[in-house]
């Protein structure tokens, strides 16, 4: 999706389907591009849209700042805040901001690793979601960038690959998957 330069700006786990219960034959899919656009440049989007408890920092920035007249926009790097929360929460259980003053706990990266649902999770995991969710987005991970994490890593045959990346068939597989699922990509807006 973003090598197709498109921002989704609503992930979610409600927004992520799988192909059947089997593990070994399930494909996720990514669902619900009502509020994807079209992202050329990295501060394109304006729109203050999305879920909540999964807006990254400049989202509510780029409202807030649109208050006062400034203009600051946001991009993909969203959508990589968005899935370090929805790992949060699979892995724990849990949200990491509460309802209160859930947008200050946003902006200021305020969540946790130190309650009992995280005793368990690795290191690993716990890095792969400092990393997606950073508050300055230039300092948040791309999506090529998360896919070099050994948490994403898989050792399949005694040879190193990385989940979700290159041009192989599982790649082609994932970007038509994308393209079938959004027919009118010249047609994104706001």
């Amino acid at each position: 999706m973003h090598n197709l330069n498109i921002v989704h700006r609503d992930l979610k786990p409600e927004n992520i389907l799988l192909t059947c219960r089997d593990r070994e034959a399930m494909h996720p899919k990514i669902a619900d591009f009502g509020l994807a656009r079209k992202n050329m440049q990295s501060k394109d989007c304006r729109t203050f849209c999305g879920t909540p408890h999964y807006f990254a920092p400049e989202v509510i920035n780029t409202f807030r700042d649109r208050e006062t007249g400034a203009n600051m926009g946001y991009g993909k790097k969203v959508d990589m805040w968005s899935l370090g929360v929805i790992l949060y929460v699979l892995l724990s259980g849990i949200p990491p901001f509460e309802e209160d003053g859930l947008y200050e706990q946003i902006l200021e990266g305020k969540y946790e690793f130190d309650v009992r649902e995280w005793t368990t999770v690795s290191p690993e995991a716990k890095e792969l979601i400092r990393r997606l969710m950073t508050v300055n987005p230039k300092e948040r991970l791309t999506i090529q960038e998360a896919f070099e994490l050994r948490w994403l890593r898989l050792a399949s045959h005694g040879e190193r690959r990385v989940l979700g990346g290159g041009s192989g068939p599982a790649a082609k597989r994932l970007r038509s998957d994308v393209v079938a699922a959004v027919p009118c990509l010249g047609q994104l807006g706001a």
